[in-house]
């Protein structure tokens, strides 16, 4: 992708952003935009850096090692896909500033027990499947709140709050419901536990998340596709 398209694209949803913001009466600067950057070009991420960028997400653990290690860029760098239980010694090495895919209270544990040599913490983001498909990772809503009262209990990861994606659809007015019932259930959880993070909504329907509470945006093909 050429420089000048990348930086249009990147106003183009930051107005979007600040569009959904006003249409809802939320301040745009309470909205975290994370870049997701799955087999995006090095030398793009670099640009998008350079643009004011500084949240970028990863789906695999493979991926994000090389990029973190090879680009060294001044960035929050987010885990954002699903962890298998043999990338947590590479997960934890790799220092993200959040992994926002921890979907299952065994996965929590095992994490949790390899931090706990180390004194580190680690802050996570746990993710709901939302729409109960069985096909995708995630707490089933229904057993969230007792699971995160368990998680709350370990010493060395810490949750700020909760992920979900929600079906797959083309009108991103159906994907309403769905991250509405999600910022239900976070608000719920909140009123005992202060959270900070609501991630949800991505390229075709970030701007719905928005006007639903989404704290945070993952968006990739939006930005890094076009010439």
């Amino acid at each position: 992708m050429n420089r000048a398209k990348l930086f249009e694209n990147i106003k183009k949803i930051q107005s979007r952003i600040a569009a959904a913001c006003l249409r809802a009466g939320r301040n745009p600067k309470d909205i975290v935009l994370v870049a997701v950057t799955k087999q995006v070009d090095p030398a793009n991420i670099i640009e998008a850096h350079h643009f004011g960028l500084t949240n970028f997400g990863e789906n695999t653990i493979q991926e994000a090692s090389l990029k973190i290690s090879t680009l060294k860029v001044e960035a929050n760098w987010h885990f954002i896909g699903h962890l298998q239980k043999n990338k947590l010694n590479k997960a934890i090495s790799l220092n993200f500033s959040l992994i926002q895919s921890i979907d299952s209270l065994e996965l929590a544990q095992l994490l949790d027990e390899k931090l706990r040599p180390t004194g580190a913490i680690q802050n996570v983001l746990l993710e709901i499947n939302i729409a109960k498909e069985p096909q995708k990772h995630g707490f089933d809503p229904q057993e969230l709140p007792l699971v995160f009262e368990e998680i709350s209990k370990l010493k060395n990861i810490k949750p700020l709050g909760l992920m979900t994606m929600g079906p797959e659809k083309e009108n991103s007015e159906a994907m309403r419901p769905y991250f509405r019932e999600a910022k239900k259930i976070f608000d719920s959880l909140t009123k005992k536990t202060p959270l900070e993070i609501l991630s949800m909504g991505m390229s075709n329907n970030f701007e719905v998340a928005i006007e639903e509470g989404a704290t945070m945006v993952r968006v990739g093909r939006a930005m890094f596709e076009g010439e």
